[in-house]
C-alpha cells in the first residue's frame, strides 16, 4: 500500500521521474525478499529504464545487480553472471565498495553453479576481504558459507562440511536463525549427495536440531512442519536433493511471510 501511495503521488509530477524509479526499485527489493521473483523482475527493469535514461550511474548499476540476483535465484546463473559483470565498472566509477562486494559475492555464487570452482573462489575471496574491511560481519559469514558450499561440492566434501557447520554456528551467534537453518539444510543436502557412513542419520539429526531451534524461538507451525516432513523423508530413505531444495525455497519465502504454507513440489 505504501508503494502504491508513493507511486500515485510521484506519477502526478513530471519532475519526480527518478524518485518514481526509486519507488519501483524499492518495491522490487521487497518482492525479492518475498521470493516473488517474476513481479520483482518487472519492477526492477522498469526502474532501470529510467535510471539509464537519467544517467543515474549508481542506481542503474544497483538495478542490474538486483536483476542479476533474481536471475540467479530463478536458475539462470550464466545470464546472471553476464549482467552482474556489467555492474563492475559503474560501481568502481562511483566507488561503491559495499555494492561491489555484493556483486563479487553473487558472481562467485554463479560460478559455483556453473561448475567453475577456481573462478568462484577468486570472486568469493575478494568479496570476503571487502566485507571484512568494511566491517560487515554478517556478510563475511555469508561469504564463508558460500566458500564452504564451494569446497563441499567441488573440492573436499569433508572439509566443506566442517566449514558449513562453522558458518551455521557463526550465524547462530549473530542471532540470525533463518540463515543458520538454511546452512543446516545445505549440510543435509551435502550429506545426501555423498556416500557417507550414516549419512541419513546425520542428516536427520541436523533436521532435528533445526526443529529444536525453531521450537525455542516459538516459530510458526509451518516452518516446523517443513523441516519435520524432510526429517521423516530422510529417515525412511525417501529424501533427495530436490526434497531439500523444496524446503530451502519455502524457508526463504517463510522468512518474510510466516503464514506461508509448505507445499512440496514432489511427494516424499
Amino acid at each position: 500500500a505504501a508503494f502504491n501511495e508513493a507511486e500515485t503521488i510521484l506519477t502526478e509530477s513530471p519532475y519526480c521521474v527518478c524518485e518514481l524509479a526509486q519507488v519501483w526499485y524499492s518495491r522490487a527489493r521487497t518482492l525479492v525478499r518475498q521470493t516473488v521473483y517474476l513481479d520483482a523482475m518487472q519492477w526492477t527493469r522498469r526502474s532501470r529504464v529510467i535510471f539509464d535514461a537519467a544517467k543515474e550511474v549508481r542506481m542503474s548499476a544497483l538495478a542490474r545487480l538486483l536483476e542479476g540476483a533474481i536471475l540467479y535465484e530463478t536458475g539462470n546463473p550464466a545470464d546472471a553472471e553476464r549482467l552482474l559483470r556489467a555492474t563492475l565498472d559503474p560501481l568502481e566509477q562511483v566507488k561503491d565498495r559495499a555494492s561491489l562486494a555484493f556483486v563479487w559475492l553473487d558472481i562467485g555464487r554463479c560460478n559455483i553453479d556453473l561448475g567453475e570452482p577456481k573462478a568462484a573462489r577468486t570472486w568469493l575471496d575478494k568479496a570476503r576481504s571487502a566485507f571484512s574491511k568494511i566491517g560487515m560481519r554478517s556478510e563475511v559469514i555469508r561469504a564463508d558459507w558460500c566458500l564452504a558450499w564451494l569446497r563441499a561440492l567441488h573440492e573436499d566434501v569433508s572439509g566443506g562440511l566442517e566449514l558449513l557447520y562453522k558458518a551455521r554456528r557463526d550465524f547462530d551467534e549473530l542471532a540470525m536463525p533463518s540463515e543458520a537453518a538454511l546452512v543446516g539444510l545445505d549440510v543435509v543436502e551435502v550429506l545426501l549427495l555423498n556416500d557417507f557412513d550414516d549419512a541419513a542419520a546425520k542428516a536427520a539429526h541436523v533436521c532435528r536440531t533445526i526443529i529444536k531451534s525453531f521450537d525455542r524461538r516459538g516459530e510458526t507451525a509451518n516452518a516446523h512442519r517443513a523441516i519435520a516432513d524432510l526429517r521423516e523423508a530422510v529417515q525412511r530413505g525417501a529424501a533427495d536433493q530436490d526434497a531439500v531444495r523444496d524446503v530451502k525455497r519455502f524457508l526463504r519465502r517463510w522468512i518474510t511471510n510466516p503464514d506461508a504454507v509448505f507445499e512440496p513440489t514432489q511427494s516424499n
